[in-house]
C-alpha cells in the first residue's frame, strides 16, 4: 500500500503534495512486476479538481496497475490549508469520481487475479451465510465451501476459481 493522494501533478501542487505521478508510476510498475498486488489511498474532489484537473487525474490513474484502492471524498479538516480553499466540489460529482475509481480498481482487481493463479495463503475469517471468508497473500477476499470448521486458521489452497468479485474454493469432499 503506497499513498498517491491523486494523480494529477496540478493537484498534488494545490494538495502541497512533494510527490510526482511519473515517478510514483515507475515505482507501481517496479513492484508489480515482480507480482505484487498494489493498494492506495486517492482523495477525490479535493477543492481545485475542476474537470480539467479530473481528466488528467484519470487517464493517468488507468496507468498505474492498482488492485485496491482507498478512495475518500475530500472533507476539510482544521487549521489546514485545504479548509481554506472555496471551490467545493458537487456532492453528486465527487460520488461519480469516487465511483469511476473504485470501477477501475475492480476490474485491476480481477484481472491481476485471473494472471496471477498461484497457490493462495488464506487467513479464513469466519463463516457466513454457508461459506467461509477470508482474505489471501494479496489482500484479496476468497470464499471457501468446506465440511470442516477452517475459522481463525491458516490454509493453503491450490484449486480455486476466480470470479469478479472475489475467489471461491470448495474443500469439501
Amino acid at each position: 500500500h503506497i499513498a498517491l493522494q491523486h494523480t494529477s501533478e496540478k493537484m498534488l501542487r494545490i494538495m502541497r503534495r512533494r510527490s510526482h505521478t511519473d515517478n510514483d508510476l515507475k515505482l507501481f510498475n517496479t513492484i508489480a512486476s515482480k507480482g505484487y498486488a498494489l493498494g492506495t489511498d486517492f482523495i477525490v474532489a479535493h477543492p481545485g479538481e475542476s474537470e480539467e484537473v479530473w481528466q488528467e487525474a484519470l487517464k493517468k490513474f488507468k496507468e498505474f496497475p492498482l488492485t485496491h484502492i482507498h478512495a475518500f471524498i475530500f472533507s476539510p479538516r482544521n487549521n489546514t490549508h485545504s479548509a481554506t480553499m472555496k471551490d467545493v466540489i458537487n456532492g453528486t460529482l465527487a460520488k461519480e469520481r469516487l465511483n469511476t475509481l473504485k470501477s477501475i480498481v475492480e476490474k485491476n482487481n480481477y484481472e491481476f487475479r485471473k494472471k496471477n493463479q498461484v497457490s493462495l495463503e488464506v487467513l479464513v475469517e469466519n463463516q457466513k451465510d454457508g461459506f467461509f471468508e477470508g482474505y489471501d497473500q494479496f489482500f484479496n477476499k476468497i470464499k471457501i465451501k468446506s465440511d470442516k470448521d477452517i475459522a481463525k486458521e491458516w490454509i493453503v489452497i491450490s484449486q480455486y476459481e476466480v470470479q469478479e468479485k472475489s475467489n471461491f474454493a470448495n474443500l469439501k469432499g
